[in-house]
């Protein structure tokens, strides 16, 4: 949680689950939960988010880092393509970027950054009449408030099973 993290290249980064999360979970391929530090020249190709069951949580999902919960840092010259499936929220608060699911001061920025991110994102809220399923999703992040020089390519499928519940997106 503290120094740098660069020059790092992840090829063929696989991340599957079909156990129940009911509460917090971060997930990012070169860092899950960031609270100091930085992440330059990192690189991510062909990842997998393959996740389902996801039930109660904030959940954060990126290509580089899931939540950046640090002041003053950068990430910076980093890419990442990944595909995701069976990524199905149900009562959720659910953040996913290219590179950062949730970049959550504005003082720490994202910059000179690209990611490509295809997949389908899934919302089943069939039997719990009062939760709301959202998705944060951004081709960079989720959230974020600082982002320069950044671009992404984007071929997302959303569904949604709304019988009892609600979503938005």
């Amino acid at each position: 949680n503290k120094g740098t993290i660069q020059n790092l290249r992840l090829d063929n980064v696989k991340i599957n689950s079909s156990d129940i999360f009911t509460s917090d979970f971060r997930v990012g391929f070169i860092c899950g939960y960031s609270t100091a530090g930085n992440i330059i020249n990192c690189h991510v190709r062909n990842g997998l988010f393959n996740i389902s069951k996801l039930s109660g949580g904030w959940e954060y999902f990126g290509g580089i880092v899931g939540h950046n919960k640090s002041s003053n840092t950068t990430i910076s010259k980093c890419s990442s393509e990944f595909t995701i499936t069976n990524l199905i929220g149900t009562g959720v608060l659910i953040y996913v970027g290219g590179i950062a699911g949730y970049n959550e001061y504005a003082s720490s920025k994202i910059e000179y950054c690209y990611s490509k991110i295809k997949g389908r994102l899934q919302i089943d809220n069939t039997t719990i009449a009062d939760k709301t399923t959202t998705y944060y999703f951004g081709g960079i992040a989720g959230s974020a408030t600082t982002i320069n020089n950044c671009y992404s390519v984007v071929d997302v499928e959303v569904l949604a099973n709304l019988s009892a519940g609600s979503a938005s997106i």
